[in-house]
């Protein structure tokens, strides 16, 4: 059986709402102005070469009481703002016919993924989440992705593996885990670099490559 990993944030899920919402509420309590627009915060996010709290805080020392605040705000936010892109149900479920397994590798907190696939309406869809954690480090380290991996040869001696991502971060752990990578321009990394532009496209990748001779 065949394998298809994804990324969370800016694959599946749109988050920009939430994810705005946050840092310019908790830069509103520093005292800092003005509002960052949501392309520069997503910009900043998707590049592993910057420091986040520099960048959307400049002149703050980072805190626990900082990182607590912007966790309990951003909770909220994404449960309140968080959508799946349009078309990725119907890809989730043509995979699933397709009998290939899914997974998720995210960068969100692993505690947190379950709930929020479970109100976005897809969590039955995976056979496997995992997400940050003290375990589990960020990509673009690649211990997510072979973890999963691990996890899925126990009981499939062979198969190929696909990571669908949106950032640099995504592209360079299929890189870390020596795994094919498939860059999705409907999100976060739209016009990043070369890619699918719809769930459909991606679709048809996926199964062009799990297939081919």
């Amino acid at each position: 059986m065949n394998l298809v990993i994804f990324d969370m944030d800016g694959t599946l899920v749109d988050s920009s709402k939430a994810i705005t919402s946050t840092i310019n509420t908790t830069r509103k309590e520093l005292d800092l102005k003005p509002n960052l627009e949501s392309d520069f915060i997503v910009k900043i996010i998707n590049d592993p070469t910057k420091n986040y709290i520099k960048e959307f805080y400049p002149g703050i020392t980072p805190s626990q009481k900082l990182m607590d605040r912007f966790e309990v705000l951003f909770r909220q936010n994404y449960e309140k703002y968080a959508t799946i892109y349009g078309g990725i149900k119907h890809l989730l479920e043509k995979l699933k016919k397709e009998n290939i397994a899914i997974a998720l590798a995210s960068n969100a907190p692993n505690k947190s993924l379950e709930k929020i696939l479970k109100k976005l309406e897809i969590f039955e869809y995976f056979d496997y989440i995992i997400g940050f954690d003290e375990e589990n480090p960020k990509k673009p380290d690649p211990t997510m992705l072979i973890k999963i991996i691990n996890h899925h040869s126990k009981n499939n001696k062979s198969f190929k593996t696909i990571f669908i991502g949106d950032s640099l971060k995504d592209k360079a752990a299929s890189s870390n885990a020596k795994i094919q990578y498939l860059h999705a321009n409907w999100g976060f990394g739209k016009g990043l670099m070369q890619g699918v532009d719809t769930p459909n496209e991606a679709l048809n990748s996926i199964l062009n490559y799990f297939y081919q001779n």
